[in-house]
């Protein structure tokens, strides 16, 4: 977790600052570690913690977990047909569109590029599909693009891991994640794949 002596190591002068806004100060200060800068949504960092701490709790009392890892299709014949700026304004939208269509409970990260997760607790992958479906729907719905034309419609791939069947630890579930989302893209894409179905 961040603490306080993080912070003042970051600048020698950080301390002053500190003690006149303590909150205001602390929240930006956490706000830039965790979230990501682009799309607002939580970063790899945040997203490796988190699911760390939340294994742990379902490993102790018999819950269940589940991982969707979601990628834009095509995101590089977006880019270079309409440019970065229009790539970044994309990224931004998804990630808006996967908070809206999700619990409370649940959180969506950026992982990396067009690569998001969503970590479901409390949820087994058969229910995990079933929104994994819906999200993909709602994108391949959605106009990202208004008064321009599209080359093509954007859509997403995923891919589904779940705990404890598909692993125990972090790196094991966004793996297993990560190969179901391959299939997905190997498949033709705009499609949703479970690992070990």
């Amino acid at each position: 977790s961040f603490e306080v002596m993080d912070v003042l190591k970051l600048h020698p002068f950080v301390f002053v600052e500190h003690l006149l806004q303590p909150n205001t100060f602390y929240s930006r200060i956490r706000h830039s570690i965790w979230l990501d800068s682009l799309t607002g949504v939580f970063n790899r960092r945040y997203l490796n913690n988190q699911l760390s701490r939340e294994l742990k709790r379902c490993a102790r009392y018999r819950r269940h977990l589940s991982l969707i890892m979601i990628d834009i299709d095509n995101f590089k014949k977006f880019n270079d047909t309409y440019g970065h700026l229009k790539g970044d304004e994309l990224l931004k939208a998804v990630s808006k569109l996967l908070e809206e269509n999700t619990r409370g409970v649940d959180f969506v990260a950026r992982y990396g590029g067009d690569e998001f997760l969503i970590v479901l607790p409390e949820t087994r992958k058969r229910d995990t599909r079933i929104l994994a479906d819906r999200i993909r729907a709602l994108v391949y719905q959605y106009d990202f693009l208004p008064g321009l034309p599209a080359v093509e419609e954007t859509t997403i791939s995923a891919g589904i891991s779940g705990f404890p069947e598909d692993g125990g630890d972090v790196d094991s579930l966004i793996n297993c994640a990560d190969v179901a989302l391959y299939r997905a893209k190997e498949l033709g894409g705009n499609r949703v794949e479970s690992y070990g179905a």
